[in-house]
């Protein structure tokens, strides 16, 4: 045999030789790799990386009903904001409208409780039964789709449970939580004035001089 024959051969086997010592090495990587990974200690709880199911589409609104057509609550809400009505009368008939809601629909859970958004979009249809009770047009709403006092100002609603809703108006002065906030509580009594707001919560008056107003961002 040439010397040629057996330098060839030798070519011909060499990558074989580098390909098995490649595979080899990264056996021996990986193996290491798993052998010093960090465990989890024992007794410590691992963390769940699963993500959180999404919240359900809500349902859609109910369509308009054609004009004409008399709805629930509007015969409850027909004075709502009239100049011959009180502010008082209309959280009464804003009550009375969402008690009534509540008595069609039936159920342990007939609409949400929750942001101001959430009882408007109850009245309009979404709700378990979806019975519209209002227009998205009536004068209780305002563009944006919120429950809103004859200045146009969004109500704070505040579900203390199932049946007992304080719902509170900013009044004349359109900003919440001052001295001309009107609220009506589930009992269907009014709180304002000194009643309602805590001292913290106005302007200044009769504090020592010097001394700084108090902060209300606990409200």
């Amino acid at each position: 045999m040439t010397t040629s024959g057996k330098a060839g051969r030798s070519a011909i086997k060499r990558p074989g030789r580098l390909i098995a010592a490649a595979l080899l090495l990264a056996a021996i990587a990986g193996g290491l790799w798993l052998a010093l990974k960090p465990k989890p200690e024992a007794g410590l709880p691992v963390a769940n990386t699963t993500p959180p199911a999404p919240s359900p589409p809500l349902r859609p609104l109910p369509p308009n009903p054609p004009p004409g057509t008399k709805l629930p609550g509007e015969m409850i809400l027909q004075a709502y904001a009239s100049p011959g009505s009180r502010p008082q009368d209309d959280l009464h008939a804003v009550a009375h409208a969402l008690d009534n809601l509540a008595l069609l629909v039936k159920g342990n859970d007939p609409f949400r409780l929750g942001a101001n958004e959430e009882f408007a979009d109850a009245l309009k249809g979404r709700n378990k039964a979806q019975i519209r009770f209002l227009r998205d047009d009536h004068p209780v709403f305002n563009e944006k789709g919120q429950l809103v006092d004859r200045w146009k100002t969004p109500l704070y609603i505040h579900a203390a449970s199932r049946d007992r809703l304080e719902i509170r108006s900013a009044g004349p002065d359109q900003k919440m939580w001052t001295e001309d906030d009107l609220q009506r509580e589930p009992d269907g009594q009014f709180l304002k004035g000194k009643d309602l707001n805590p001292t913290s919560l106005y302007l200044p008056q009769a504090r020592p001089q010097g001394q700084p107003p108090a902060e209300a961002s606990g409200r």
